[in-house]
């Protein structure tokens, strides 16, 4: 399985969980984008005998031009603030995620 495809399976698992809430939070204050902790998803990413940590992977999409590229066209961004990674996205792209989530 690909970086990508792991990192977004932890994302839509931790959206299935929190996803509604989030997306209410950013609506309510009229965000145009929302930045979630790297952090959060950590007690939802399923570990592999390559990427054993979520971090691992982290390190290697933001080192890799394609798949940030990759990633972008599906409205994320990683971004480094503080010293913490966040993934960056638009609330409709949340929006989309969150659906995609709790239909699964």
């Amino acid at each position: 399985m690909n970086e990508i495809a792991l990192l977004m399976d932890a994302l839509k698992s931790y959206l299935k969980s929190n996803g509604l809430k989030v997306l209410s939070l950013a609506k309510a204050t009229s965000q145009k984008y929302v930045n979630i902790a790297l952090r959060g998803l950590f007690w939802y990413y399923t570990p592999t005998i390559d990427y054993p940590k979520l971090m691992n992977i982290v390190e290697k999409l933001v080192s890799d031009e394609k798949a940030k590229l990759k990633l972008e066209k599906l409205g994320i961004i990683i971004v480094k603030l503080d010293e913490e990674y966040y993934l960056k996205m638009e609330v409709l792209t949340l929006e989309r995620l969150v659906k995609e989530a709790l239909k699964s």
